[in-house]
């Protein structure tokens, strides 16, 4: 089971009111907003451990915690402990927008939670990667 999150012109256009009317978006512009987002989505899993809000993910389970102390790999934190996760991340570019998308068949189970472990929400565009992306805009746009 996987999770994509897609993008779009028509969810740009209906997010960024400030861009001029008539634009062209080109493949260009599309790779370095997703470029942004798999950043922003990778630096989540292996450094700063917080949904795109910034809300601190739960922490493991007693079982989890003690499995990754024996294993040695509990420094690494939640969500990271082979890099598999992280490195399942990739977008491709289409012809109107772009997908995020990830290849680890857990990713969808650690984002939405299960019975027996809380959500960790992976997917998102954090305030950080919102300013980014205007930057992005405004270089393309103009303001």
């Amino acid at each position: 089971m996987s999770i994509k999150l897609t993008f779009d012109k028509q969810e740009f256009e209906q997010q960024i009111t400030k861009i001029r009317k008539n634009w062209e978006f080109d493949a260009k512009f599309y790779k370095d907003v997703a470029n942004v987002i798999l950043q922003d989505t990778k630096k989540r899993i292996k450094t700063t451990k917080v949904d795109p809000e910034g809300v601190a993910w739960k922490p493991w389970a007693e079982g989890t915690r003690k499995a990754r102390e024996k294993k040695g790999t509990a420094a690494l934190g939640l969500l990271f402990d082979s890099g598999a996760l992280h490195n399942s991340f990739n977008y491709v570019i289409k012809k109107n927008g772009f997908e995020l998308v990830s290849k680890s068949p857990y990713m969808a189970y650690l984002h939405s939670g299960t019975d027996h472990m809380p959500a960790r929400k992976i997917l998102g565009i954090s305030k950080e990667a919102i300013a980014d992306i205007k930057k992005i805009i405004e270089l393309k746009f103009g303001r």
